[in-house]
């Protein structure tokens, strides 16, 4: 029987990405309105659903104890990248220069400049994120949603109830991080980056029992 806890656990991981950008935006006096929080939310929401959604079709196919493990051999992957990411990101900041890796989709730039640093979403520096930004922005969040929504999916975890918890979660955390960011303008705040990767890893070590 599949315990809640790993599943609100999983849901928190997802959600840290989200509040660390929208801290930024607050400390960087970035607009985020209800709209663009929706936006945000929305599409972290739709790739872990349909990363959930593929998980469980393949659950279906695949014997149980493979399952488990190839559960957690990708959360803890994720989990360990996550884990590490804030130092991976100092060393790209470091190594790119004035040279920008970027291509092109339906008139939007994307910019290596959104993975190291996610205020560039505000691409015209209108200090108000559009609901197209904030689109590019939800983008660059969601790459973790779709790995470890994989991974879970191969569990017993009830995806639609994940997926409600989720979209609510994301929500408050994206309007919450937003306002506490205005407040904390010009204050050091922590990385929150290695929070994601140890929860993540915990969820894989519950996928083994």
């Amino acid at each position: 029987m599949f315990s809640l806890v790993p599943m609100l656990l999983l849901v928190l991981a997802l959600s840290i990405d989200a509040l660390i950008a929208s801290l930024a935006y607050g400390a960087n006096n970035i607009h985020i309105a209800l709209a663009p929080a929706a936006v945000i939310s929305g599409v972290g929401t739709a790739c872990l659903g349909l990363s959930l959604l593929a998980g469980g079709i393949i659950r279906q196919a695949v014997h149980p104890a493979v399952c488990s493990g190839i559960s957690f051999g990708m959360l803890f992957l994720v989990g360990l990248v996550t884990l590490f990411e804030g130092l991976f990101k100092n060393y790209l900041r470091r190594r790119r220069g004035a040279k920008q890796v970027s291509f092109e989709m339906q008139g939007i730039r994307f910019v290596l400049d959104v993975f190291l640093d996610e205020t560039k979403a505000d691409s015209d520096d209108s200090k108000d994120l559009s609901v197209r930004e904030s689109l590019y922005l939800a983008a660059a969040l969601s790459v973790d949603s779709l790995a470890s929504g994989l991974g879970s999916g191969l569990s017993d975890i009830p995806i639609f109830l994940t997926i409600a918890i989720c979209a609510v979660i994301q929500f408050i955390v994206v309007l919450a991080g937003f306002h506490l960011g205005k407040r904390l303008r010009g204050k050091t705040t922590p990385d929150l980056s290695p929070l994601s990767g140890i929860l993540l890893m915990i969820v894989a070590f519950t996928r083994l029992f």
